[in-house]
């Protein structure tokens, strides 16, 4: 995994296909998720499935859930845009 807010490259494939306004919000969620981390260790430690569902009720996360169902790009629009616009990427010589 990336450090910073480069969740992995995530960010830069959603601003690679022009969802620009889902990148955004994987930024955001990351950032969340690093801030999170030793509150999110206490509930992986415990290691019981009461200590998982506990952690939902702990975490900023779900607050963008929201956000995400209500974005409008179409990711799958413009994943398949993408890949028309650069078949050099998708098909082997």
């Amino acid at each position: 995994m990336k450090s910073g807010t480069d969740y992995g490259g995530k960010t830069k494939g959603f601003k690679e296909i022009g969802a620009i306004k889902n990148a955004k919000l994987m930024e955001r969620a990351v950032a969340i998720a690093i801030e999170e981390i030793p509150v999110m260790n206490n509930f992986r430690e415990q290691g019981t499935l009461e200590a998982f569902s506990d952690s939902y009720k702990h975490t900023k996360l779900n607050d963008l859930d929201d956000e995400f169902y209500k974005c409008e790009e179409d990711l799958i629009e413009l994943r398949v845009k993408y890949i028309r616009d650069n078949p050099e990427l998708f098909i082997g010589n």
